[in-house]
């Protein structure tokens, strides 16, 4: 069992169709700006300021207004004035659903519970097959971050559905794109980041902010493997000791999906899902 995104899990369950969860996704988007967005409308930051906020939210694990306010962009009462924006124009998911007529807050209410009810057991059942591997806290420390980064750098939202095998993966008979650091320290270990072609696309539009028809192959490439950097950098800050010296190596890309039978033998591959796709993401240790 997986953990499941509300919207796929309504989905399943033939409680609503893909065109009513994508106008739901639309619309919630659309209605829920992010906090440098509010910041930039409300004249709290300019547009040059809150630029310089994402580019170090890139190389810093950390909240867009904690970041805002230790470059002194905005005081701590600011912040607290953005967030009580933020929440009262937030929209979750569920009362899209019910605004646009595609669910009942009866109906919302009682999916509410069995979605939660189903999610507490899929992360159970996740924890201990996480345990069966000996990596507990490595596995969730990159699924933490992984998470996390496809928030904050490619603006969407994302859950880790467990490990899986390379045979499990839905796609891996299918074009596949493969970038892999090598973090050199006292054990080194391989981080690989595989997706399909589509999704690399996205992943470069959303990182460097450019429209898709101005993303060719190798600009593609390269996005992967800076969402990868940052992915690497963040994991090696977060689990290799402080003492400890490391240094990571350029990203390597392939396409040979039959490579990795003999590389992923010794790993574990974690499936994180997306708002815009699936990834892998394979630990060596």
């Amino acid at each position: 069992m997986a953990t499941k995104f509300f919207g796929q899990f309504l989905l399943e369950h033939r409680l609503i169709n893909k065109d009513q969860l994508l106008e739901a996704l639309t619309y919630q988007r659309a209605n829920n700006p992010l906090l440098g967005e509010i910041a930039v409308e409300h004249g709290f930051l300019s547009l040059e300021q809150a630029r310089k906020v994402n580019q170090r939210q890139q190389a810093e694990d950390a909240r867009f207004g904690d970041i805002a306010v230790s470059m002194k962009f905005i005081s701590v009462e600011q912040l607290q004035q953005l967030i009580s924006l933020q929440k009262q124009g937030r929209k979750f998911f569920g009362e899209v659903l019910v605004e646009l007529g595609h669910l009942s807050s009866e109906r919302l209410r009682e999916q509410l519970e069995a979605h939660h009810n189903e999610q507490t057991l899929a992360l159970a059942q996740i924890q201990s097959a996480i345990k069966q591997h000996g990596n507990t806290y490595n596995i969730n420390a990159l699924a933490g971050i992984a998470c996390r980064l496809s928030q904050r750098a490619l603006a969407t939202q994302a859950h880790f559905q467990g490990l899986v095998s390379i045979d499990e993966l839905p796609y891996a008979s299918e074009e596949y794109f493969l970038s892999s650091i090598t973090i050199e320290s006292v054990r080194d270990l391989t981080i690989t980041l595989g997706c399909k072609e589509q999704l690399m696309t996205d992943i470069a539009c959303r990182l460097i902010k450019i429209p898709s028809d101005e993303v060719d192959s190798e600009l593609a490439w390269d996005a992967s493997g800076e969402f990868l950097n940052l992915i690497a950098g963040y994991f090696a800050k977060e689990t290799i000791p402080d003492d400890c010296s490391y240094k990571a190596k350029p990203p390597v890309f392939s396409q040979d999906i039959s490579s990795l039978n003999t590389i992923f033998e010794q790993v574990s591959i974690l499936r994180v899902e997306t708002d815009i796709g699936s990834l892998a993401i394979c630990l060596s240790s």
